[in-house]
């Protein structure tokens, strides 16, 4: 699902629920600039991580994905479940979009996204 709108900049909150039944789900988070990914936190197989962080997470259970980004700062900041993973560094001078997106494959299961 894609949900484009007036370009923003500066500080950006977005928050969504993700759920994952089975380990081998993947499902994806991404702020966009254009078609570009400037903040994309991937989950799948038991990992949910931004860029060159990453943290263990359980499936069959929800997470929350927190994206605090700042566009003057040129970072982003990923909490999941309320716990800081770390912060990326991003070069988007703005955002135009956001896309919640399940990829899976034949033997995978059900997603569910809730923001």
């Amino acid at each position: 699902m894609l949900k484009k709108f007036t370009p923003v900049t500066g500080k950006v909150v977005f928050e969504s629920y993700v759920y994952l039944p089975n380990e081998n789900d993947k499902a994806y988070v991404s702020l966009k600039n254009g078609t570009e990914d400037a903040v994309k936190v991937e989950l799948g197989n038991g990992i949910v991580s931004c860029k060159d962080i990453s943290r263990s997470i359980k499936h069959n259970l929800w997470q929350i994905v927190h994206i605090e980004a700042d566009t003057n700062a040129n970072k982003a900041e990923i909490f999941i479940n309320g716990k800081s993973i770390g912060t990326v560094k991003m070069t988007a001078d703005n955002f135009d979009a956001i896309e919640l997106r399940y990829d899976g494959g034949e033997d995978a299961g059900k997603c569910y996204f809730d923001d």
